[in-house]
């Protein structure tokens, strides 16, 4: 009878502990991935999805870019990238914990807390197994009529710009983490001018890739109709 109730105490234990373990995450199957497919919303991809993220918002001159690497911390690359998590663990993976932490001391970045909605890719980037996975963004279907505010360009702006246009002290002094003053940008002609490495503008976004032509028609679609707060 001892034995039976250390054993029962012993399953109920590790019942009760194992609640507080990372939460269980079926991905999808990507075994058969090899970048010609179009891109699927349900995967997170890290070339398209989170290097965009980390890119304006770590991985600048003076802090996490190949060059500077403060405190040893290179986030420019995917291979560099994982050294800073454990994939499928979000507790083990120091990148999640400094964007998540409430302590301003530990947070990244020091400008301030990630907006949910860059928090949410990395999270499921590193609970689908923190792969670097690739897709066909030209076979993907980019329906840009109708673009809004909310539904598109919010998010572009999120991913590629807020890094460095947020914030008290945005670079050239111009902010886009709000829609008074992206609105702003597209009614003199630099929002789309700079996105769109048009002749005259500066390049954005600034020493990286070109955004892909669907988020740039995405963008010129909003603009053209209006540039509405919708």
């Amino acid at each position: 009878m001892k034995r039976f109730l250390f054993f029962a105490f012993a399953i109920y234990v590790t019942a009760i502990f194992s609640c507080t373990h990372d939460p269980i995450y079926s991905p999808p199957d990507t075994t058969d991935l090899t970048g010609n497919e179009p891109c699927d919303p349900d995967i997170i991809y890290y070339e398209k999805d989170i290097q965009p993220i980390l890119n304006s918002s770590c991985a600048y001159v003076g802090c996490h870019d190949a060059n500077t690497a403060e405190h040893n911390v290179d986030l420019s690359s995917y291979t560099k990238a994982l050294r800073e998590v454990e994939p499928g663990r979000l507790k083990n993976s120091e990148l999640y914990e400094v964007i998540t932490t409430s302590n301003p001391g530990k947070r990244m970045p020091p400008s301030g807390k990630l907006p949910a909605e860059l928090i949410g890719p990395i999270e499921k980037w590193i609970l689908q197994g923190a792969k670097n996975l690739t897709c066909d963004q030209s076979a993907t279907n980019c329906n840009i009529e109708g673009s809004t505010y909310s539904g598109a360009v919010k998010g572009i702006m999120s991913t590629y710009c807020y890094g460095c246009h947020s914030g008290s002290n945005p670079l050239g002094r111009i902010r886009l983490d709000s829609y008074e003053t992206v609105k702003a940008s597209a009614n003199n002609g630099s929002l789309y001018g700079s996105i769109a490495w048009v002749s005259g503008y500066q390049r954005m976004p600034d020493g990286l890739p070109k955004l892909d032509d669907c988020n740039i028609n995405k963008v010129k679609n909003w603009i053209d109709n209006g540039a509405q707060n919708n």
